[in-house]
């Protein structure tokens, strides 16, 4: 089997399961598509059967860890307060990842403290 992780085949089979294709005509699919022993029909059928009672749906599998309630006020107060705070300790308080943090503060257009230092700094130039 290739390097494929359930997060990469989950949709793709959830998407057959639309299509109304049999597990067999899914895994010819998916292995046509990806050129290689892909995934097996056991594992599809066992999908399926998830999809089918609702265990499973592609929704609460897509969500990659992304906090989708990010309070963009919040974010702001938090600069206001803080000015040097960088992305990283912020997102230790909100509970996310520090690039969704710099990504929304780019958004609302504030600006991050540096977090890098330069480890050579340029030499004064004698005159």
């Amino acid at each position: 089997m290739s390097n494929f992780t359930k997060s990469t085949l989950l949709p793709i089979v959830y998407y057959e399961y639309h299509r109304k294709s049999t597990p067999e005509v899914a895994v010819q699919n998916i292995r046509a598509a990806f050129k290689g022993d892909v995934i097996h029909v056991k594992r599809v059928e066992e999908w399926y059967s998830k999809f089918e009672s609702g265990e499973i749906t592609f929704e609460q599998q897509c969500d990659y860890g992304r906090r989708k309630d990010i309070d963009d006020e919040k974010i702001r107060q938090m600069l206001l307060a803080n000015p040097k705070i960088s992305a990283r300790q912020m997102s230790k308080h909100l509970g996310c990842d520090h690039t969704i943090i710099a990504h929304r503060v780019r958004v609302l257009g504030l600006k991050l403290r540096k977090t890098w230092k330069r480890r050579n700094p340029p030499k004064p130039k004698d005159s």
